[in-house]
């Protein structure tokens, strides 16, 4: 939608208030997968823990790939699923390209309409996810330094206090986590499918060509 409306300049979304939507506790999104088959389909206990690693426990997600799953296993006639079939879906949904950006658009988008209404700001944030998922990629458990961000964003004239809002913002969102690691403050993506997607599909070089001497 957000698509159709800056296409047709309809302005439609300036209307609308965007709505956080954060991800379940593990209970909760084990729940979401198990309670809707019950009866009819079995999630087995390592497929639902993969499940719930990998999407981080974001709601739309998990939906989605069960929904691929599901008819799958119907189509096949077997009882359960297991981490096989979660695990060849990621496989698929990392790897194509515009098939399943709309999907992705969901996650790294800020959660709101800023796509229509800072589209050059939309895209400096999902340039800070593919640079953080770029120097990630080769970092112990994806955490990356403030520092290694700030220095790598200067170079296109964003301040610190501009890096900072970013950073705060996608923090409010649950798409970045922060954590401190021998008194200096990292980052990482949250969410596992996300950061997979961006570093196979070379996703940096989209928004950042430049950086690749800073982070390559």
């Amino acid at each position: 939608m957000a698509e159709y409306d800056s296409r047709h300049n309809l302005q439609i979304l300036k209307l609308v208030k965007p709505i956080t939507l954060y991800h379940l506790d593990e209970s909760a999104a084990k729940a979401l997968m198990i309670e809707p088959l019950r009866g009819r389909i079995a999630v087995e206990q390592q497929a639902a823990d993969y499940l719930y690693q990998i999407t981080s426990g974001h709601p739309y997600l998990i939906q989605f790939f069960l929904h691929q799953i599901v008819d799958t296993v119907k189509g096949e006639h077997r009882p359960s699923i297991y981490k096989e079939d979660i695990k060849q879906f990621e496989e698929v949904m990392i790897s194509e390209g515009p098939a399943y950006d709309a999907h992705f658009k969901v996650l790294d988008s800020d959660y709101s309409v800023a796509d229509v209404m800072e589209p050059g700001r939309a895209r400096l944030g999902k340039g800070v996810l593919a640079l953080i998922a770029k120097i990630g990629n080769q970092e112990k458990e994806g955490w990356v330094p403030i520092n290694r961000i700030q220095t790598a964003l200067t170079v296109h004239d964003c301040t610190f206090e501009d890096t900072d809002e970013l950073l705060d913002q996608l923090l409010r969102a649950k798409i970045l986590e922060e954590r401190e690691i021998n008194g200096t403050l990292c980052f990482k993506i949250s969410i596992p499918l996300l950061r997979k997607r961006y570093v196979r599909q070379n996703l940096y070089s989209k928004y950042f060509r430049s950086l690749q001497k800073y982070v390559g």
